[in-house]
């Protein structure tokens, strides 16, 4: 059979952002295995060192390579997406018989941009692949991506020796896993890509199969930190309960309690006491959960979001109180933002916890990406991935604040960056104080302004 080559690019070279090993990858490396498929890993997301020149070398070897590229990271879509589309066009030039397939929700967003980049002959979801080059497949390419979606869909079973193999050879301490436990979410946000990754709603992984991915890793590699990468790891409040308690129960049975510490998405209404108790027997440590605005009118009728502030404060009290991090994806800048808006939500964000919103405030905007209902319904259909935060501000006076906040945060950036502080062993406290000092100018400007 045509060898398969898998990539991870590195999306975030010059990034605080942890090593993450790509357990999606590792998922599909193990489902070509089982089919027959010779298959080469290059994780550069983890390393942060370009695959390319080896890549290439090995390619060369090769007949008619097939290259599945892991495009995960929607966070990418503006800037460095198109520099990783560029260098995989020129691998495609260099090699005409090589046949290339994006896949992650990157790809997804990317979809209209794709077909005419000249580096990608398909894209690949969990409900199969959509060819656009003109180029003959052979059948190896779509036995391939047909495995590929299988994959995606949750429909093969992890083989557990292609995980420990690279866990063994590539893994560090300091490293962290991700794994998967579901598939797509139940939630409906008009802006997320993510919950197109399924369209028959969510589907749970089971818990044995989770629990010996966890036991494998443990067993082959020093890492100790497990990133579950679902989109949403419970699916309503008794699932999460029930998955959580089941967990706790088969690590125990397997000595695995106190062994590795974890993190994961979650709904804020899946939420429970229950669960939270199970979490932190497990080892969670960090949870993340989409707030995305305290306004309840742009929340609900905007993003689509339904969510009770009550019950997730109780949540967010309790999580302290057992010492997990809840963290809070936030949209502040969007189309329909005003400046009392901007006030009041700056003050309830202060309220809750400045640390518990991982982003800077200035870069807490909204993504419009194609394909989305917020994309049709501003008119984005044909946007392409450097234009995905462009959209105009319906109030003029909301955009004269975002610019005088986004000159203000370039600035400080562009001082700490000459200082060398973005690399050494104090950029974690460096990034902090920052957003406490964004924080503080934004309620400075503010109360000027109003």
């Amino acid at each position: 059979m045509t060898s398969v080559f898998l990539v991870s690019p590195d999306f975030f070279r010059a990034s605080l952002k942890k090593k993450v090993v790509d357990g999606e990858l590792l998922a599909v490396a193990a489902a070509l295995k089982d089919a027959g498929f010779p298959v080469s890993i290059f994780d550069a997301y983890r390393s942060k060192e370009s695959p390319w020149t080896t890549l290439l070398d090995q390619l060369n070897l090769v007949h008619s390579p097939i290259l599945f590229v892991h495009l995960w990271k929607v966070e990418a879509l503006e800037g460095e997406a198109n520099r990783v589309i560029s260098e995989i066009s020129a691998i495609r030039r260099t090699i005409p018989n090589l046949r290339v397939v994006g896949f992650g929700y990157l790809a997804r967003a990317l979809k209209t941009q794709l077909p005419s980049s000249g580096g990608f002959d398909a894209i690949a979801d969990a409900d199969g692949s959509e060819v656009f080059s003109s180029d003959e497949q052979s059948s190896d390419f779509k036995r391939a991506t047909q495995v590929l979606s299988l994959s995606l869909a949750g429909k093969q079973t992890s083989n557990l020796a292609v995980m420990a193999e690279h866990l063994a050879t590539t893994t560090g301490k300091d490293d962290v896993v991700s794994i998967h436990a579901s598939r797509g979410c139940r939630a409906r946000c008009t802006f997320c890509t993510y919950n197109a990754d399924l369209s028959k709603g969510w589907m749970p992984r089971s818990i044995n199969s989770i629990a010996d991915d966890i036991e494998t890793v443990l067993q082959n590699s020093s890492a100790s930190k497990i990133a579950f990468y679902d989109n949403d790891f419970g699916g309503s409040l008794d699932e999460l309960e029930y998955r959580t308690s089941q967990l706790e129960s088969i690590l125990r049975a397997r000595n695995l309690l106190g062994r590795a510490t974890f993190s994961m998405n979650v709904r804020s209404d899946c939420l429970s006491e229950r669960s939270l108790f199970s979490m932190r027997a497990i080892g969670v440590r960090t949870i993340l959960v989409g707030l995305e605005s305290f306004n309840e009118d742009t929340r609900l009728k905007r993003f689509g979001k339904i969510l009770d502030i009550t019950h997730l404060r109780r949540m967010v009290a309790l999580c302290d109180n057992l010492d997990i991090e809840i963290l809070l994806s936030y949209i502040l800048w969007h189309p329909w933002q005003n400046p009392e808006g901007l006030k009041e939500e700056v003050k309830l964000i202060q309220e809750i916890g400045r640390h518990r919103i991982p982003q800077l405030l200035t870069r807490s905007i909204l993504r419009v990406v194609p394909g989305t209902p917020v994309a049709h319904l501003l008119g984005f259909e044909k946007i392409q991935a450097s234009q995905a935060t462009t959209f105009m501000f319906k109030v003029p006076e909301t955009e004269r604040l975002y610019s005088r906040m986004n000159q203000w945060l370039e600035d400080r950036l562009k001082n700490i960056n000459n200082a060398g502080l973005l690399h050494g062993p104090e950029r974690f406290e460096t990034l902090a104080t920052l957003k406490l000092d964004e924080l503080d100018y934004y309620q400075q400007t503010l109360l000027e302004s109003l």
